[in-house]
C-alpha cells in the first residue's frame, strides 16, 4: 500500500472513532443535565374521596384528615357521630343531619371566599358554639351583666404577670424534665411497663384499660368499653386503630404525631427529633396552682405544641397541640398529676386528656408491672377476615 492510500485509511478510521465518540455522547445526558433532571415526585397522598364511600362534598380533603374533620363538627355543634350517621354503615344515607351538614359546609366555604380570600375565619363553631341550634336574639339577662372591658379600679387586679427578664432555655428545660423523671439512666433499665388502669369518660361511666410498653418505641393502648375494645398502637413509626371490635385501620399522620406526645417518656428522651422552632414564653402560666414555664414548638404535622413545666420540680403538667383540618383548628389538652416514685422513676398516676367539646378521658393508674416479657404479635394490626360471599349452607 502507497503511502498516500495509508494516510487515507487512517484518515478515515480516525473519523469513524470520531463519530462514533460523538454519537455514545449524544444519546447519553451529560453529568449536568442529569443533575437537573427533576426527581421523581412522591405519591399525592390520598383524599378521602379515594378512601371514604359517598363523600360528596369534602372528595378533595386528604383522607387523613377526616377523622379529625368528623370531630371538629361534633364538638362544634355539641352532637355525637349519631347525629349524621348509622352505626356501623357510616356511609348510609336517610339523616337529615348528614343533609344539613354538607349544605353548611358549601355556606360556610362560600362566606370564607367571599369575605376573607378563602381563609378560614368563619367555621361551625363561630355561630353554633356546641349547640345544634344557633341563637340570634339576645338573650334577657337576669342581672346586671359585667362589662367585657375591665372597669378603672379592677385594671390593678387584672393586669397580665410581669415579663420574665431571662427565661431559661427550651434546651435546659426539657433536661431538667428528664432529670426530674429519673434520668436517662434510669429510663433505659425499663425494658417494658404494662399500665392497668380505670378509665371516665365524659359522663362518668368508668372502663378498665391496659397500657403496654415495650423499647424502644412500641405503645398500645386498650380501653374494654361496654360495646367492645377501643385499641390505640403506636409501632416505631407506624401505628393503627380498631374501635369497639370493627375491623383495625391505619393511623393517620395526626393520630401517629398524638400517639408520639401521649408517652411523656417518649419526647423526653427524642425532643430534639419531635419538635422544631423551639421558644419559651416570657411569662409563666399558673396549672393547678403551679407557676409552669411554657415552650412552643411545632411538630411534622402539629402546627403549635405548648408544653408546661412546673417551675420548681420540671415535671411536665400539661400538654397542648393545635391541629388544622380543613373546617377549622382542633385543640386537645393533657393534664398530668400525682406524680409518684416507683423504682426511681417519676410516673403521672393520673392524666386527663380534653378536647374541644370537653373532658375525652380521665386515667388513673390501679397498678403496674415493669421489665415483664410483651409478645411482638401484640402490636400487629389485626387483618379482618374476609365476608363470605354468600351465607353457609344449613347444615
Amino acid at each position: 500500500m502507497s503511502r498516500t492510500a495509508r494516510k487515507t485509511v487512517l484518515g478515515m478510521v480516525c473519523l469513524a472513532l470520531i463519530l462514533a465518540w460523538a454519537l455514545g455522547r449524544a444519546g447519553m445526558p451529560s453529568a449536568r443535565a442529569q443533575e437537573a433532571a427533576p426527581a421523581t415526585p412522591p405519591p399525592a397522598p390520598p383524599k378521602a374521596g379515594d378512601i371514604y364511600k359517598n363523600i360528596q362534598v369534602l372528595k378533595d380533603v386528604p383522607a387523613d384528615q377526616m377523622i379529625p374533620t368528623m370531630e371538629f363538627f361534633a364538638a362544634s355543634l355539641g352532637v355525637d357521630c349519631d347525629h349524621c350517621h348509622f352505626r356501623p354503615t357510616w356511609d348510609r344515607e336517610g339523616k337529615v343531619g348528614k343533609v344539613m351538614a354538607r349544605i353548611m359546609i358549601q355556606m360556610v366555604a362560600g362566606i370564607n371566599k367571599a369575605n376573607f380570600g378563602g381563609s378560614r375565619t368563619v367555621t361551625c363553631y363561630t355561630c353554633h358554639r356546641a349547640s345544634l341550634k344557633t341563637v340570634g336574639t339576645p338573650m334577657v339577662a337576669s342581672e346586671q351583666p359585667r362589662p367585657v372591658w375591665p372597669a378603672p379600679e379592677e385594671k390593678k387586679e387584672t393586669q397580665p404577670a410581669a415579663a420574665l427578664a431571662a427565661p431559661p432555655a427550651a434546651e435546659q428545660l426539657f433536661e431538667k424534665y428528664l432529670a426530674a423523671l429519673g434520668g436517662p439512666g434510669a429510663l433505659q433499665k425499663v425494658s417494658s411497663r404494662i399500665i392497668h388502669a380505670t378509665v371516665t369518660d365524659f359522663v362518668g361511666e368508668k372502663a378498665p384499660a391496659e397500657i403496654s410498653f415495650k423499647a424502644p418505641d412500641t405503645r398500645l393502648r386498650n380501653v374494654h368499653l361496654k360495646e367492645g375494645d377501643n385499641i390505640t398502637c403506636y409501632n416505631g413509626g407506624k401505628g393503627w386503630i380498631r374501635e369497639l371490635n370493627r375491623p383495625a385501620y391505619p393511623m393517620g399522620k395526626a393520630d401517629l404525631d398524638a400517639a408520639r406526645l401521649e408517652d411523656g417518656f417518649y419526647f423526653a428522651e427524642r425532643w430534639k427529633q419531635l419538635f422544631s422552632g423551639l421558644k419559651v414564653n416570657d411569662k409563666l402560666e399558673s396549672v393547678d396552682g403551679h407557676e409552669a414555664y411554657v415552650v412552643e414548638g411545632r411538630t411534622a404535622i402539629f402546627p403549635l405544641v405548648k408544653i408546661y413545666f412546673d417551675k420548681e420540680s420540671g415535671l411536665l403538667l400539661r400538654q397542648e397541640s393545635y391541629y388544622e383540618t380543613w373546617v377549622g383548628r382542633f385543640y386537645t389538652r393533657t393534664d398530668f398529676a400525682d406524680y409518684r416514685d416507683v423504682d426511681g422513676l417519676k410516673i403521672p398516676f393520673h392524666w386527663t386528656t380534653s378536647k374541644i367539646r370537653g373532658v375525652l378521658f380521665s386515667y388513673q393508674i390501679d397498678r403496674m408491672e415493669r421489665n415483664v416479657p410483651i409478645d411482638d404479635a401484640r402490636f400487629v394490626m389485626p387483618v379482618a377476615p374476609p365476608r363470605p360471599s354468600a351465607p353457609p349452607p344449613a347444615q
